[in-house]
């Protein structure tokens, strides 16, 4: 079996629910995202902040990453979507992180399309090998995309990696 790490960003709790989800599911160590400056609790103020990062291509700080990377062969990698695309501290970490050489699954978290998401995520993934990966659908705080959908996709990933 694969070395396993589920790193994820998660800034309403939505993707770390998914992301134990899949741990519970297939094992492996499971890594959040942190940034060093948190997005408010306010939905309102984190949603201007956000915009406004998306909207000038301001990447926050982030924490340090507790693990080393290079222990790892399949990476599962979640992140929430933000106006269409990868929330900024996801992009953040992919440009501070090397992921070469990496089997990597991405999971999007959302209340509506993707847009470029997933497009973008892999276009951050230089000389990694990108699997299929899964859009899991919210609406408010309810999941949409049912937990069997997910615990599937990601024993497919793992008896494929």
């Amino acid at each position: 079996m694969s070395r396993i790490l589920i790193v994820y960003y998660s800034a309403t709790g939505r993707t770390r629910q998914v992301a134990e989800l899949i741990q519970k599911t297939i094992g492996g160590n499971l890594v959040s995202i942190r940034t060093k400056v948190p997005y408010s609790n306010e939905l309102l103020a984190r949603w201007k902040d956000g915009h406004r990062e998306v909207k000038d291509e301001i990447l926050p700080e982030l924490n340090d990453f507790p693990v080393d990377l290079n222990q790892y062969d399949v990476i599962f990698l979640g992140t929430p979507v933000w106006w269409y695309s990868v929330a900024l501290p996801m992009k953040k970490f992919l440009v501070t992180h090397d992921l070469s050489g990496k089997i990597i699954f991405p999971f999007l978290t959302g209340d509506n399309a993707a847009g470029n998401a997933f497009y973008d995520l892999v276009g951050s993934l230089e000389n990694c090998f990108v699997k299929t990966g899964l859009q899991v659908r919210f609406i408010e705080n309810r999941q949409i995309t049912s937990d069997w959908q997910i615990q599937n996709w990601a024993k497919t990933a793992v008896e494929k990696s």
